[in-house]
């Protein structure tokens, strides 16, 4: 081994002495045998000639001597290296062209991956992370739900397979600065154990201690490490300055490691026991645990179903048919976020099909360069190199083109990054503020891909170019060569437009779905209707109060016509509550009927353009001193009272009655309340979903501190006017709140799940496609020229036998439909599988739609007859006689 090594070290260090040494040993072994021939009395040019050929050939000898050499193949993939920067550069068109196209698939490829790393396959950025599980409330009536602060305790207490249990709830804040604008906060409140289940320690200053979670000596923050940046630059005395916010002064503690918070966030802050909802209904906390060592996830399960049957035993009224389920912390977002994750790996698959056709594309620019290069391999191979080495040689061209390729890629992927980032955060496909990082893994991946691409996509021109004849092989062509590589260059061809339909289907049907899901109405009329938010934080006589001056407030405007308060407008789902219906047989536990249950004020109906059908509305005399009443959907009473009328008929919820004393609720007692009217259906959740059995509360009889203000404007100026001033207008109600969020609802509409999960997957989706037949376009104008020039003495010949132009045009084009007839056939077949996997966003269209597929096959016939349109004209203008006079 020693020996070798220096063997190695000698030959690539000291080649051109090893070389010579070479020479002088050949040319020493050719004088002695001419030497030997001369004696046997042959001239001396004769006695030479007899001593090559005894040899065999000087450079075939020094070729054999090479190969066997130790780090023989380290010294060949040089010089294999340095030749093909020569020619790269000697072809810069060709070289320009191929990098282009390479730079625009990698690069695609490279920015989708580093959000869909960053999402998907990541770690979670937690001390030992695979030990962090998610407990979630599951039942009935919400089959994912929170956790509400009892039962946290409960777990946290009642267990034997955490090290640690926390929770958190989301919390918002407005900063008050002197003379400046107010800026809206959001974070979280969470429990004292929140960063020690974690394992997280603060980056600056430290973390919360028992002391913060006493009442009055809570008014202390953590601070984010994207808010510390980006708010604060990077402040580093920033501890022990104090934050003036509506809800009083905040001393800042500390600042959190970078990636802390996956969703988002400005800061954290302790959650006080005393002041957070005690009620076993309030189900607002998420709550995660970190394992004991040796704990299984089915171990773990196994208790929380038995501390859900003690909770349900003990506490009926709130915890019948509910339990509670574990998944692993990481795998928890996958199964919440399915429907993202889905969108982000179905992009990952389609620009996946984008660098096949762009490898396709740079596949059939080197078959058709292997052609030029025939006679290059005729000679090397008569030289003495063998077909592996011819191979070698091409395979390190084509990889070195592709590492060219994906390294502009990799810059063209870090400055879209961030653009991307953007989109998918606005489809709600990322976590807010979350940041994509463009380093060592997916630079990783690029060279990967960059390699395996160049090796697979390299192989069959490296193939075709070094199947050489030496008998046959210094004419320019053979007739078998030229058919093999039109056979290869048109199926790669053929692929390229396959896969361009189905991308072309993929948007095309994502299209027609998202139009489908706009033109559908909701159940309320968006014009000139205005949403905003904001938190009475009081008592329920005070908080109905509140509420009541802030509708006087804004009726006072001229630009008004309508206003009213809900706790749920469409587009922000509801809560499913369980009802009883008067006279009607008890149901078992878990077995109580569901409905979103909705708290609006009088003129509710009136300001979102919801129709009553029957009945009447809410009106000021529902006070909390009259009769319960209540209004249903039209869904609920189709299913409830298919043959009756509901009006004056009963249903019974449970309900937290209001404390006047302090912020919380008070006890669950069920109550009865009269079905006074009943309303159209909304789409309360997603436009994609069927109008769920709703039922409305008024407000003043059971009030939520979190209440949203809905505004209808009289026209659409007005509407643009309360848009900027609404706010400003009702801080006359109380100074200290922040009416957040003041925004037109057809923006909420727009923003909603149902409409920019579609739109994400359509932009991209739809970029993908238009690049991926503009490629295809391309390829198929390539490779009909490269077919015309490689025919042009079998068309001069057919304009010499008489064909007219439009003969020879016809021809190429005839042509150019069999490969694109061929590429639709396998296109749509493939797109009937691939199709599938887009079914759960679609609505109101198949994944097999007609019009979709007729429409697409359209546009990509017209793309390739226009590609192939210039080379044809081109075959027409073909002079017989120049064409036989260069063959």
């Amino acid at each position: 081994m020693k020996s070798r090594f220096a063997s190695v070290l000698k030959n690539l260090l000291y080649r051109n002495r090893v070389e010579q040494d070479l020479d002088d040993e050949l040319r020493s072994y050719v004088e002695m045998a001419a030497d030997e021939s001369r004696g046997a009395g042959l001239p001396d040019n004769e006695a030479r000639r007899a001593a090559l050929i005894e040899l065999g050939g000087v450079e075939q000898v020094r070729e054999a001597v090479r190969d066997v050499r130790a780090g023989a193949l380290v010294d060949q993939l040089r010089q294999d290296f340095f030749y093909a920067i020569r020619m790269l550069g000697r072809n810069r068109g060709l070289t320009a062209v191929a990098v282009t196209t390479l730079a625009l698939g990698i690069g695609a490829n490279t920015a989708i991956f580093s959000i869909v790393d960053t999402v998907v396959f990541r770690p979670l950025p937690y001390k030992d992370a695979g030990q962090l599980v998610k407990i979630w409330g599951s039942g009935s009536a919400e089959p994912i739900d929170n956790v509400s602060f009892p039962d946290f305790v409960d777990i946290r207490d009642q267990n034997d397979v955490f090290e640690q249990v926390a929770a958190d709830d989301a919390a918002g804040f407005s900063l008050a600065p002197p003379g400046g604008p107010r800026q809206p906060i959001d974070g979280a409140l969470v429990t004292g154990a929140w960063l020690s289940t974690l394992g997280v320690q603060p980056m600056l200053g430290r973390g919360f201690v028992a002391d913060d979670e006493r009442p009055g000596h809570d008014h202390v923050v953590l601070l984010t490490h994207a808010y510390w940046r980006r708010r604060l630059a990077s402040d580093p005395n920033i501890v022990g300055q104090t934050l003036t916010t509506t809800d009083g002064a905040f001393t800042v503690i500390g600042v959190l490691p970078p990636n802390v918070l996956r969703y988002g966030g400005d800061f954290l802050k302790p959650l006080v026991t005393n002041e957070y909802p005690p009620g076993r209904g309030h189900r607002d906390l998420d709550v995660f645990a970190r394992l004991k060592p040796g704990v299984t996830i089915a171990q773990a399960r196994a208790q929380l179903e038995t501390i859900g049957r003690r909770l349900e035993r003990e506490y009926p009224a709130t915890n019948t048919g509910r339990g509670f389920s574990v998944a692993p912390l990481d795998k928890y977002y996958t199964l919440t976020d399915r429907k993202a994750n889905q969108g982000l790996m179905l992009m990952l698959g389609a620009v996946g099909l984008v660098l096949f056709i762009a490898c396709a594309n740079v596949a059939n620019l080197l078959l058709a360069r292997s052609l030029t290069r025939s006679r290059e391999c005729v000679i090397r191979a008569a030289l003495g190199a063998g077909r592996a080495r011819l191979v070698r040689q091409m395979l390190v061209e084509s990889v070195l083109l592709f590492l060219l390729g994906g390294s502009l890629g990799m810059l063209l992927a870090r400055w879209s990054a961030d653009s991307l980032l953007t989109l998918a955060i606005t489809g709600g496909y990322v976590p807010e503020r979350m940041t994509v990082a463009v380093d060592g893994r997916v630079l990783a991946f690029t060279l990967l891909v960059s390699l395996i691409a160049g090796v697979v996509f390299g192989l069959l021109p490296a193939l075709q170019a070094s199947k050489v004849d030496l008998s046959d092989g210094l004419k320019v062509s053979s007739m078998t060569g030229g058919f093999r590589r039109r056979r290869a260059s048109r199926l790669l061809i053929v692929s390229e437009l396959a896969i361009s339909l189905v991308l072309l289907v993929g948007s095309g049907l994502m299209i027609r779905s998202f139009l489908r899901v706009q033109a559908v109405s909701g159940g309320i009329d968006p014009e000139n209707l205005l949403q905003t938010i904001s938190d009475a934080g009081r008592s329920h006589p005070e908080a109905v109060a509140f509420w009541r001056s802030a509708l006087d407030r804004a009726r006072q405007d001229p630009g008004v016509l309508w206003a009213a308060v809900t706790s749920r407008p469409p587009m922000q789902g509801a809560r499913r509550q369980k009802f009883v219906i008067d006279g009607r047989r008890s149901p078992g536990p878990g077995e109580e009927p569901l409905a979103g249950d909705i708290l609006v004020s009088e003129d509710y109906f009136r300001t979102m353009g919801i129709p009553l059908l029957k009945g009447r509305a809410f009106s000021d005399k529902d006070s909390e001193a009259s009769t319960p009443v209540v209004i249903i959907s039209q869904s609920l009473a189709r299913r409830h009272f298919p043959d009756q009328d509901p009006l004056g008929k009963r249903l019974s919820l449970a309900e937290r009655l209001p404390m006047s004393c302090c912020t919380a609720a008070g006890p669950v007692e069920n109550v009865w309340r009269e079905i006074v009217g009943v309303a159209a259906d909304v789409r309360q959740g997603n436009l994609d979903e069927q109008p769920a059995a709703t039922m409305y509360r008024p407000y003043s009889q059971i009030v939520e501190h979190d209440m949203f203000l809905m505004v209808r404007a009289r026209s659409s100026s007005d509407a643009t006017r309360l848009a900027t001033h609404l706010q400003s207008q009702l801080l006359a109600v109380d100074s200290n709140k922040l009416w957040a969020d003041v925004r037109p609802m057809q923006d909420v509409i727009n923003g909603s799940d149902s409409i920019r999960l579609r739109r994400f997957v359509l932009i991209l989706l739809g970029s993908f496609a238009g690049l991926a037949v503009l490629l295809a376009g391309v390829g198929t104008y390539g490779v009909m020229a490269y077919s015309v020039a490689e025919r042009t003495r079998e068309i001069g010949i057919r304009v010499a036998l008489g064909a007219t132009r439009s003969m020879v045009l016809n021809q190429v084009l005839s042509e150019t439909m069999k490969l694109t007839l061929a590429g639709l056939v396998i296109g749509a077949l493939a797109a009937q599988v691939l199709t599938r996997f887009i079914s759960s966003m679609l609505f109101g269209v198949s994944s097999t739609d007609t019009v979709t597929y007729l429409g697409v096959s359209f546009v990509l016939t017209v793309v390739a007859l226009l590609a192939s349109y210039l080379p044809a004209r081109r075959a027409t203008q073909i002079d017989p006689l120049m064409a036989l006079r260069q063959e």
